[in-house]
């Protein structure tokens, strides 16, 4: 079904009906600067404005919250926090990391505007190195090996594992602490022995990752803040 764009409180929504769906989701995606409200089709006006007038308050944090990239706004990478500095470059676009001075530098021609974009690709280019490590790692403790390792950006999973041996991880997991990464590489390496989320997975998770629901626990509470990246 097509969507309808929008604005509330003089923030751009796009209203989503969904023909399957049974309640109102709002969600704010970081790159378009836009509102989403998804809810279920052929329900009256008057509820979705109740809803929205009921929830203004959470709804406005929830916008609040979003990264916005500018000069010196506060990035985390790899669990560290760095300072965003916006260089206007036409030469040589894109992100460069300064740990000794805690900066992350991005060159461009258009800003801000492309950083969403730049920060994707930056993420995606120093995941194969940042990952090998944990993988040697996690299939050396387990003695449990993928035939093949992926790494892109997605949008609400941290990792997969398929029935042929191939497991996927989430670039934007790079700006977590790395023992987080390390917990998602043992959950995905587990599901080769255990397919399901059961009781008996959850054991031998734990087996290998004593502390494993601190780390599950962190991408809970922080993890949406990172898939806004997305």
């Amino acid at each position: 079904m097509r969507h309808i764009q929008r604005e509330w409180n003089r923030i751009p929504l796009k209203l989503v009906p969904q023909r399957k769906r049974r309640s109102v989701r709002v969600a704010w995606d970081n790159r378009a600067r836009t509102l989403i409200c998804y809810y279920p089709s052929g329900i009256p006006e008057k509820t979705l404005n109740d809803f929205f007038e009921a929830r203004e308050e959470k709804i406005l944090a929830l916008c609040r919250k979003g990264f916005s990239p500018a000069d010196n706004a506060s990035l985390i990478y790899q669990g560290e926090k760095y300072t965003l500095s916006i260089v206007d470059s036409q030469d040589n676009e894109g992100i460069v990391l300064d740990k000794t001075r805690g900066k992350i530098i991005m060159k461009s021609e258009d800003g801000a505007d492309s950083f969403f974009k730049l920060w994707n690709e930056f993420l995606k280019k120093e995941a194969p190195c940042y990952f090998e490590k944990l993988i040697k790692e996690a299939e050396s403790k387990t003695g449990l090996k993928a035939d093949r390792w992926r790494f892109r950006p997605m949008r609400s999973r941290w990792g997969s594992a398929s029935s042929e041996r191939a497991v996927t991880l989430n670039t934007l997991l790079l700006m977590a602490p790395e023992i987080v990464s390390a917990y998602v590489i043992l959950h995905e390496l587990t599901h080769f022995r255990i397919p399901d989320h059961s009781s008996a997975f959850w054991a031998a998770l734990e087996k290998e990752m004593a502390d494993y629901s601190l780390h599950r626990r962190w991408l809970r509470e922080k993890g949406r803040d990172l898939l806004s990246f997305y």
